[in-house]
């Protein structure tokens, strides 16, 4: 069992996390957009909660749709979050 609250540092996650990036070459599956420049804006998504970790469970999301997902709107404060939609405007 996975402790509550997630540990979002733990170096396995941080693994995985970067595993799964990877694997879905550094795109996010649900705008395309491409991040191997700046991975940090690609993150790792939970579909079904943080207890479901294998590959079928997860979805590598850039910031902005990642904000876009069922109770993530929280995510749209971040100081990441505004940092992401400068740089997107940046590359446009």
């Amino acid at each position: 069992m996975i402790p509550e609250p997630f540990d979002y540092e733990a170096p396995w996650w941080q693994k995985l996390s970067r595993r799964y990036r990877a694997k879905k070459g550094w795109r996010c599956e649900q705008c395309g957009l491409l991040l191997s420049d700046d991975t940090d804006y690609l993150h790792t998504h939970h579909i079904k909660g943080t207890q479901y970790n294998k590959p079928e469970y997860l979805k590598a999301l850039c910031i902005e749709c990642h904000a876009e997902e069922p109770g993530h709107a929280f995510m749209k404060e971040h100081s990441e979050y505004k940092a992401f939609l400068e740089w997107k405007d940046g590359q446009n």
